[in-house]
């Protein structure tokens, strides 16, 4: 669980860094909405992450599709 949990951590903080989104939400992150339950049951901040594209339901169709298609690469 360690190791997804660090890999997690790692896509959370790209995804941060991304114009295309508007809000990551991730429980290791300080801004999480219940940050302190989270430090008070979990050694880490899991392996969960949602976040919200810049564009609405557009921009959500256009990226479920992407990963839709035949020749997605699904090493994403």
């Amino acid at each position: 669980m360690d190791g997804q949990c660090a890999t997690t951590e790692r896509v959370a903080h790209f995804l941060h860094r991304q114009p295309q989104l508007t809000r990551v939400y991730y429980p290791g992150f300080d801004d999480f909405s219940q940050r302190e339950l989270v430090r008070d049951q979990m050694r880490r901040g899991g392996s969960m992450i949602t976040f919200e594209l810049r564009g609405g339901a557009p921009a959500a169709g256009a990226l479920l599709d992407y990963f839709g298609r035949r020749g997605t690469p699904m090493e994403l």
